[in-house]
């Protein structure tokens, strides 16, 4: 185990097993014509799970598309989508992406945000992002919330379904849609996802993944997210594979929830942060556990915050009765600006922790490595303070990654910590600017 050297990308392990698309559009069409899979989306009012087809959803989001240019927005134009519901905002977002016009999703999160507070950060998106053509909102959106947005409002109301045919394939450097970063590490940036960037990160994805035939994919992670968007309903489409769908709200109100819909749809793979894994270890309501099935769940990928070994050990712990199985918790890394994969363990590797000496971090140069287990093995306390990191697998198909010193020289020694570097077709050009220039990803 090291904490540095260069990484080189693998080669596929199922080569043609899922055909690598030039562009997005090129895979909305394919999947409309011919898709296998199928979107379900939570319903909480009925607690059951609405179902469309990929070739239905696809369909219908290529007549909002068309709704769009009636409207007068133009191709290149940006639209910001602000519907809570993720069923609109995919029928908006694969839509706009159809037409050549370029998607955004703002968060909006009616249990959390007022109309003002939602309204102000569309002002600001509109502010700080250079052609913004409107605002798209869901049929039956909260008046008080449209009333308040500045610009154009436009509703996209039942679009009747549009042949695949008519999507013409698209430049794999131009723009696919706008991902605003989650602001983890600095404020909240738009990054500029090209065709060519999703389209490679997706194909990592389904290669790292090993996803196969029958598979469903169960998020509750927020579309305005990149590991919500890419790594679920993209990925799905990708995969041809089935996926399922809650809101943020719905996990949060009861974290059962998200595991009984596991159960429910025989889901496969899902993900959360850590602290999503914390809180439903915490919160599960033991009466609610019974009869969950969780032995159909192959890949649960922890991501998106710094990952934690001992939280992982007790969600594993606690769900083992219900057929969660060690090896399907994996742990990795990810960022907008790679449209989404990075690093991650492959399908059949086992997650590891290392323990590193704390004295050895003061200058964060050479570290000790005191000891290296399994991600789930319990922690044996040494006789000096020694910190845990839970490796994050190796860099993806097409993903060159190597580490550089503070004064940007490349580390080329074993057990140095230094600052992530990539390069690869995922990798996005730059940070958009209001002026329309590109910011550079450093």
């Amino acid at each position: 185990m090291t904490l540095t050297s260069a990484f080189q990308p693998e080669p596929s392990c199922a080569p043609g097993a899922h055909p690598r698309f030039p562009d997005l559009r090129s895979l909305l069409a394919a999947r409309a014509a011919t898709g296998a899979g199928a979107c379900h989306v939570f319903d909480r009012s009925t607690d059951e799970f609405a179902t469309v087809s990929q070739r239905d959803l696809l369909r219908r989001a290529f007549g909002a598309g068309r709704q769009l240019l009636g409207t007068g927005v133009e191709p290149g134009q940006i639209v910001l989508l602000a519907n809570p519901a993720p069923d609109a905002t995919l029928e908006a977002f694969f839509g706009a992406v159809s037409v050549g016009v370029v998607p955004a999703i703002v968060a909006v999160r009616p249990a959390f945000d007022g109309p003002q507070a939602v309204a102000t950060r569309i002002q600001r998106l509109r502010t700080e992002l250079p052609d913004v053509g409107a605002t798209v909102v869901a049929p039956g959106s909260d008046a008080d919330l449209v009333e308040r947005i500045s610009g154009r409002v436009i509703t996209l109301d039942s679009p009747g379904p549009v042949e695949p045919s008519t999507v013409a394939a698209a430049d794999p450097d131009s723009v696919a849609y706008i991902q605003l970063t989650s602001g983890t590490t600095s404020r909240s940036r738009p990054v500029v996802i090209t065709h060519r960037a999703v389209t490679a990160n997706l194909a990592a994805l389904v290669e790292r993944c090993a996803l196969g035939a029958d598979e469903t994919l169960l998020s509750w992670l927020p579309l305005y997210h990149d590991m919500g968007l890419v790594g679920f309903p993209l990925l799905g489409l990708a995969s041809d594979a089935d996926v399922a769908l809650l809101t943020p709200f719905d996990f949060l109100t009861d974290p059962t929830r998200w595991l009984r819909a596991l159960g429910r749809v025989a889901a496969t793979t899902t993900a959360s942060p850590t602290f999503g894994l914390a809180y439903t270890t915490r919160k599960a309501d033991p009466d609610k556990l019974r009869g969950i099935d969780l032995s159909r769940l192959e890949r649960l990928y922890c991501a998106a915050e710094p990952v934690d070994a001992e939280t992982l050990r007790q969600f594993q712990k606690r769900f083992r009765s219900h057929g969660l199985r060690p090896e399907a918790i994996k742990s990795g890394y990810g960022m907008a600006e790679a449209a989404l994969l990075v690093t991650m363990p492959r399908f059949y590797d086992r997650s590891r922790v290392i323990s590193i000496e704390m004295s050895a971090l003061a200058d964060l140069d050479q570290v000790e490595v005191s000891s290296t287990r399994s991600l789930l093995q319990p922690r044996s306390l040494g006789p000096t303070p020694s910190l845990d990191l839970v490796s994050l697998g190796r860099p993806a198909q097409g993903i060159d990654l190597w580490l550089v010193r503070a004064d940007g020289s490349r580390i080329d020694e074993d057990d140095v910590c230094g600052e992530v570097t990539i390069r690869g077709d995922s990798v996005a050009p730059g940070y958009l600017r209001s002026d329309g220039g590109l910011d550079p990803i450093d």
